[in-house]
């Protein structure tokens, strides 16, 4: 009962001052679009982040003399290695012909290059929990001492080079988002304390007639909780469609999963708390005074 008695006096409140109401309702949907498209950048960001580790490999090149015998012994060597998850081999002729699929439209380059000069190698791929730029150099350093072996590949130092910027750009992003969630209550807080003096005159009769200090506080706290869940429910919306829409041209891209969604919801209501929380405060130090 008394529930619904402050969702209701929170609802009159926010009808009673519109105009701050909608000022505070675009700010605070604009604040959370920033935070929600932030975290839905860094979420893809690392995305691509762990699907370029994925295909992260070692190519190992085995030299010209080297026979069936010997890439096959070379191989059993390679499955043995803690690190590795598979290994694919590549003979000669399959690496012959993917090089003369890719550059069928210059057949002139490939009559200039004569015979098959294509070693063959084996693709290994290493266990997910190992794929990164430590265990891939370890292993190739390994390798390259095999007598069989005429080098190492590791590449995918790209890749490195894109972890440590998306790594530096989540911090970036945890310091703007602390900034902007620490914007939004003191928005709320703000939108509050107008509030309060909207209804200065009728606080004043409530508090002659004996209402205790949280009785008067707590519309005020729901209201906060309305503005503040409203528009991050509204801005999360639009955020997912713009992801969505980015994802049907760039097949890349994928929307924030239930879970993100949920904490950022989770999020806008305690900052909402905080701010209506600070902001009712107001209440008992206008009416002690």
């Amino acid at each position: 009962m008394r529930l619904s008695f402050y969702i209701a006096e929170a609802w009159r409140g926010l009808k009673r001052a519109p105009g701050v109401a909608l000022a505070s309702a675009f700010s605070l949907f604009a604040a959370w679009v920033v935070l929600a498209g932030t975290a839905d950048a860094l979420y893809n960001g690392w995305r691509f982040v762990n699907a370029a580790n994925a295909r992260k490999e070692l190519i190992v090149l085995m030299k010209d003399r080297s026979g069936a015998e010997e890439d096959s012994t070379l191989g059993a060597r390679l499955k043995a290695l803690d690190e590795v998850g598979s290994i694919t081999y590549v003979s000669r002729d399959s690496s012959w012909a993917q090089l003369t699929r890719e550059l069928g439209a210059e057949p002139s380059m490939l009559e200039a290059v004569g015979a098959n000069p294509l070693p063959a190698s084996w693709r290994v791929s290493l266990k997910p929990e190992l794929r990164d730029a430590v265990h891939l150099k370890r292993l190739a350093e390994t390798v390259r001492q095999y007598p069989e072996v005429q080098d190492a590949l590791t590449g995918g130092e790209w890749v490195d080079k894109l972890e440590a910027w998306v790594r530096k750009l989540t911090w970036v992003g945890f310091g703007f988002g602390g900034a902007v969630a620490l914007g939004v209550v003191v928005l709320v807080m703000l939108t509050i304390r107008l509030s309060i003096m909207v209804r200065s005159d009728v606080l004043r009769v409530l508090r002659l007639l004996g209402a205790g200090e949280w009785f008067v506080r707590m519309p005020f706290v729901f209201e906060g909780l309305i503005l503040a869940c409203a528009t991050s429910i509204l801005a999360l919306v639009a955020v997912e469609g713009a992801s969505r829409l980015l994802a049907g041209r760039w097949s890349d891209w994928a929307g924030m999963p239930l879970g993100l969604d949920l904490a950022f919801l989770a999020l806008a209501l305690v900052l909402g708390a905080v701010g209506s929380l600070a902001g009712s405060a107001a209440v008992g130090r206008r009416e002690s005074a």
